[in-house]
């Protein structure tokens, strides 16, 4: 099983007192080879650790976890 993380990503192309925020685009993580616990335990407390690590944020930038899903290893 692995894990397969969306992210998107906003940018100000305003200021920090006039913001204008755009979305563009975004990630897609990958955490290949969970264990069937892992796979458990992800399924029911979700992902915080994880979130935590990849959601960012500044006045100009911000980068956030929009979802994700356990899929088999040999999922495309």
């Amino acid at each position: 099983m692995k894990i397969v993380i969306q992210t998107q990503v906003r940018e100000n192309y305003g200021s920090a007192d006039k913001p204008y925020w755009k979305f563009k685009g975004g990630s897609t993580f990958v955490v290949p080879n969970l264990t069937a616990e892992q796979a458990a335990r992800v399924k029911a407390v979700g992902i915080p650790t994880l979130t935590a690590l990849i959601n960012t944020a500044s006045p100009m930038f911000e980068e956030s976890v929009i979802g994700f899903d356990i899929v088999d290893d040999s999922a495309v």
